[in-house]
């Protein structure tokens, strides 16, 4: 799988922070601009009463206002900008729970000094940020751990090979919002086999009423051939289209759940991030949203994270059957490290200003989601999963079934001659 997952990642078109940012669609020029102007520090934290009650959130704001001096004047708001007391009370819950968080970073940090072993950090980064986005947006919801269901190949041909190989991969974190869909109960995949119980009971009945033969019996008797045992390979199971509309990786014989989650942010490391927003990318095209994504990339012994904005193309090139992905990473006025407590505030200071970016989804999802509905049950909707692949594999299986058997009939023809 891994060689298919960086098949993948090669063909993602990566995007350099300092190029024109006419070349971008709006909608990416407009996100990035609200994410850079987002990443600034409230001045109020800058003194008054620390409007916080746990001891590590207290300790951190003095470490915050200790350390500042005039390199970091671009770090702040403008002295009169004026925040409601209703925002101002909700980024304090937001910020209590960044500052909680990142001293537990801190914690790593300095036993990893320590003792001079490196500390695997990336479940402390997520937590963090899932933390943060909870408490920003309540009606989001934080999926960990979740399997998604890989991109098939972007040229749309069949590729053999993903009939012997996992289809999906567990990511760290998908943040996404929860859309209703009807779904219609399909047919089981599998008839079931009706049972005779009175036949059954009548070859009970006959095995128990004759006696296991003696041994000279069973020597005297003429030898039986057993019936030739016949391999049977597992019957493929075609997904429903209705699973365009899903980035998770069910089996093929379940019928999909009427809530489909529908990404506005997920967190991976350097080697999934761009195969998993190609996923949700896709996904995302099935319902008809254009807009960019949302990506945090971590590695695991660092407390680093990169953020990144991701599209598609919007015009099919010569010989693809995918639109191209393309990542941008966004250009930060400081490395976003989460140990350092200036930068927790600040990146949860971003998040927290995703209100109107999510609210765009939100409504387009409800805008569409009938349009989808009728897409996928008419089996036309836009097919991107690795699991709808072997709907196209099965003609090609065909041949190869042909030639083993005439393997095995061959070698059956041999130990017959063989023998005589």
């Amino acid at each position: 799988m891994s060689a298919y997952v960086e098949l993948i990642r090669q063909d993602v078109c990566f995007r350099e922070p300092s190029e024109d940012a006419s070349s971008w669609p709006s909608s990416v020029s407009q996100l990035v601009q609200s994410l850079r102007s987002e990443l600034k520090l409230p001045g109020w934290l800058k003194s008054g009463p620390i409007p916080y009650i746990n001891q590590r959130a207290i300790d951190l704001i003095d470490q915050l206002r200790a350390s500042d001096d005039a390199s970091n004047v671009d770090l702040w708001d403008a002295p009169d900008k004026i925040i409601d007391k209703d925002t101002e009370q909700r980024l304090n819950v937001v910020f209590n729970s960044a500052l909680v968080d990142c001293a537990r970073v801190q914690a790593v940090v300095k036993a990893e000094n320590f003792t001079g072993t490196p500390y695997p950090k990336e479940s402390f980064l997520v937590i963090l940020v899932r933390t943060v986005i909870w408490d920003a947006h309540a009606r989001l919801s934080c999926l960990e751990e979740v399997p998604v269901v890989l991109p098939r190949h972007f040229s749309g041909e069949a590729v053999p090979i993903l009939n012997y190989m996992a289809k999906s991969i567990y990511v760290p974190l998908v943040i996404s919002i929860c859309q209703e869909m009807s779904v219609e109960e399909s047919a089981p995949d599998v008839d079931p086999q009706p049972s005779d119980e009175s036949e059954e009971v009548s070859t009970v009945s006959e095995s128990l009423g004759c006696s296991p033969p003696t041994l000279s019996e069973w020597l005297d008797a003429p030898p039986t051939n057993k019936p030739e045992e016949v391999e049977e390979e597992p019957a493929v199971v075609i997904p429903p289209p209705q699973f365009e509309a899903y980035f998770f990786a069910y089996r093929p014989s379940m019928v999909p759940p009427p809530t489909c989650h529908i990404p506005v942010m997920c967190m991976a490391d350097e080697e999934q991030i761009p195969v998993l927003m190609s996923s949700l990318l896709y996904q995302r095209r099935v319902w008809h949203i254009s807009d960019p994504l949302v990506g945090l990339e971590f590695s695991k012994y660092d407390t680093v994270i990169r953020l990144f904005v991701g599209w598609l193309e919007d015009d099919l090139s010569s010989g693809r059957a995918l639109p191209r992905v393309h990542l941008l990473e966004v250009e930060t006025p400081v490395t976003l490290d989460l140990s350092s407590p200036s930068v927790a505030l600040m990146v949860s200071r971003m998040f927290f200003g995703l209100e109107p970016y999510i609210s765009g989804i939100r409504d387009a999802a409800k805008n569409t989601v009938d349009k989808v509905f009728s897409e996928t049950q008419t089996r036309s909707p836009f097919s991107w999963r690795i699991d709808t692949e072997v709907q196209d594999e099965e003609t090609s299986s065909v041949e190869s079934d042909d030639i083993r058997e005439k393997v095995r009939r061959w070698a059956k023809n041999q130990s017959c001659s063989e023998e005589e």
